[in-house]
């Protein structure tokens, strides 16, 4: 009786268990979760030496602390919350790995809490007001300046942003989070891409 009952259980389970395997691989490969990373924007900023750029350098090193890197044909512009600046010429070598994108530039630095396993992490946003630049496609008047060393404040739509909470609407309408970008920095190079 117990071997008339294995086989139809056995016989059941081979039948169900390509049905079984396809439910199992089509909810894995749903796009459900949201990747914090901004998609379908282009970004790319390569700087190889940063011997010259200390407000950026003291960014990336210094938890509490951003600044903005914005670029124009031949320098990046480095600029604290303070508004003190440094320039930093754009190498041959920098321009052979891809010219420098994003929307309006760069805010790179790193948050005063650090992650879950207590380590210090960069993390890095476009200079846009997400918000203005998806709902209006307006590409004036979109950049933002800091509000405090911590927060940055779009001048059209009064948002307020936390750059220590993953880029955050804090203040102000309700809206998404800033678009944020992978970052790599080893002390001395700093690439920030998509």
């Amino acid at each position: 009786m117990k071997a008339a009952a294995f086989s139809r259980f056995r016989a059941a389970s081979r039948s169900l268990l390509p049905l079984l395997l396809a439910c199992c691989s089509l909810a894995a490969c749903t796009d459900d979760a949201e990747s914090p990373y901004a998609k379908g924007i282009k970004a790319f900023l390569r700087i190889d030496d940063l011997t010259g750029a200390q407000l950026l350098r003291a960014a990336l090193q210094s938890p509490g602390t951003f600044c903005t890197i914005t670029t124009n044909n031949a320098r990046h512009t480095v600029t604290a919350y303070n508004g003190q600046t440094n320039q930093l010429n754009i190498t041959a070598v920098e321009q052979s790995y891809g010219r420098t994108e994003s929307i309006c530039g760069f805010i790179a630095g790193t948050p005063s809490v650090p992650d879950m396993n207590g380590t210090w992490y960069n993390i890095a946003f476009d200079l846009a007001c997400r918000n203005c630049y998806e709902n209006d496609e307006l590409y004036l008047r979109i950049a933002l300046a800091f509000d405090s060393p911590v927060t940055v404040r779009c001048r059209r739509c009064s948002r307020i942003y936390d750059l220590e909470n993953l880029g955050i609407v804090i203040s102000g309408e309700a809206g998404r989070p800033l678009f944020r970008y992978r970052i790599f920095y080893d002390g001395v190079r700093l690439v920030i891409q998509n």
